[in-house]
């Protein structure tokens, strides 16, 4: 299905969607799956969030039966009423028009490396808490502890290369926001400074953006309201991701960051549209201030990597070896892991190296 035909599609449904769509409309369109919809407060945004459903299916009955409903002789539906008949005759066609039925969603499909070739281990937990489609109940906000070289920042890149697999340009189904508390003149940080990190990649309307504001936190504040406005959704939550805002006292992070933070934080607990927009993933964060604010958040706390699981990421990188391969290899290496800081750079280094092993001449 091109763009021209997922456009005429979502006009006419909006036309037939009353301004503020219930389950039992919906359900005329979805069946069962109408249980699963957020409240959304635009007739677009639920007719996004059909197609998307649609779309989403192992194959095209959803889709026809839509098109079938919508059919009046309209003839901004014509190529779609081809399509549908199409695909009832050969439901092959489906996989070759609709990226979200080619996708394994399940963690097993997941990526072993992130973009520069590095190996991604284990961290099955962190990764089970991840949206993805028919798994859709994931946490508003999930705190990741750890201490240095347990891997907190290097998530990020996973979640980047996760992007990238379930999908690019105009395809794209995930999207990622990030924004890294800087090593020093922390203080220096303005909450301004963080929303406009996550924005572009977010696809926040960047003209929508609140004037600046005398009071930090009232600034603070309104930044909020426009991400969480002007984001818009699609078929999965981004990912908002802030890493290492659990910076101590002696260079402190500005309050009106927090705020804004927070902020964030109280709109996807509180508003069930904004938690079908974006989840928030906190790479290390100050636990007392969320429960402080009756904040909502789950907790994720990185161990370190053991052979177990690198053994395990040897396993499915080059699948049909001798097990005692996968066990020497793994046991090697982790005897070589420093106890510091240093731990997930030695080890990304050391599995790259005697991975080439497993590879052959």
């Amino acid at each position: 299905m091109n763009d021209t035909q997922q456009k005429a599609l979502l006009a006419v449904l909006v036309r037939h969607l009353s301004v503020n769509p219930g389950i039992a409309q919906v359900e005329l369109f979805v069946g069962s799956l109408a249980l699963e919809m957020p409240v959304f407060h635009r007739p677009l945004d639920t007719a996004r969030w059909i197609l998307d459903r649609a779309l989403a299916q192992p194959g095209p009955t959803l889709l026809i039966h839509i098109v079938r409903l919508l059919d009046n002789g309209d003839a901004a539906l014509a190529s779609l009423v081809e399509l549908a008949d199409g695909l009832a005759a050969d439901p092959e066609i489906w996989r070759s028009i609709t990226p979200l039925g080619q996708i394994d969603w399940s963690t097993a499909g997941d990526p072993l490396e992130v973009r520069d070739g590095r190996p991604f281990i284990d961290r099955d937990a962190f990764r089970s808490r991840l949206p993805r489609l028919g798994r859709l109940d994931s946490p508003g906000c999930t705190v990741v502890k750890g201490d240095s070289g347990h891997g907190k920042s290097y998530l990020h890149e996973f979640l980047r290369q996760l992007a990238d697999q379930w999908g690019q340009g105009t395809s794209r189904l995930l999207r990622v926001g990030y924004s890294a508390c800087p090593s020093s003149n922390r203080s220096g940080l303005t909450a301004e400074m963080v929303a406009y990190d996550l924005a572009p990649d977010l696809q926040t309307e960047f003209a929508r953006r609140p004037r600046k504001h005398e009071d930090p936190h009232r600034y603070a504040r309104n930044l909020v309201s426009w991400l969480t406005d002007y984001t818009p959704p699609g078929p999965l939550p981004a990912l908002v991701i802030l890493d290492g805002f659990d910076a101590g006292d002696d260079d402190r992070v500005p309050e009106d960051v927090y705020t804004f933070i927070e902020g964030l934080v109280a709109a996807v607990q509180k508003d069930q549209e904004v938690k079908a927009r974006m989840r928030l993933v906190l790479l290390g964060y100050d636990l007392g201030r969320l429960e402080s604010r009756e904040l909502e958040f789950a907790t994720e706390v990185l161990e370190w990597v053991d052979a177990a699981a690198i053994a395990g990421w040897f396993r499915k990188r080059y699948p049909d070896e001798p097990e005692y391969r996968y066990t020497d290899t793994a046991d090697e290496i982790h005897r070589q892991l420093p106890d510091d800081s240093m731990r997930m750079r030695h080890l990304c280094n050391l599995v790259r190296a005697v991975g080439q092993g497993f590879e052959g001449p």
